[in-house]
């Protein structure tokens, strides 16, 4: 699992635009320290899922609202899980 400082995944993001299309780049993690961090790609689908936006807004209470990168202040195990539940239930369910 490779960390990022802010100044590496706006360096990534410029080179990785057309293999992410339609995610955006989050990190996640607990510590305030960027280097304990982990970029996780969110779907734009997904980012505007409730609790997605419930954790971005509180992020934004501790972090301000900056240019560039989104943190999110959440275990990323337990954010990882969080994602994977609002796919599952975001998913169409196919008729028969």
């Amino acid at each position: 699992m490779q960390r990022y400082t802010e100044e590496l995944l706006l360096n990534e993001i410029g080179d990785m635009k057309q293999s992410n299309k339609g995610h955006v780049p989050v990190l996640v993690g607990k510590k305030e320290d960027q280097v304990d961090m982990e970029r996780i790609w969110v779907s734009i689908k997904v980012i505007h899922h409730p609790k997605i936006v419930e954790l971005l807004e509180q992020s934004a209470k501790e972090y301000g609202y900056q240019q560039g990168v989104l943190r999110i202040r959440r275990d990323i195990e337990i954010f990882k899980v969080i994602l994977a539940n609002i796919s599952c239930t975001s998913r169409p369910v196919a008729s028969v």
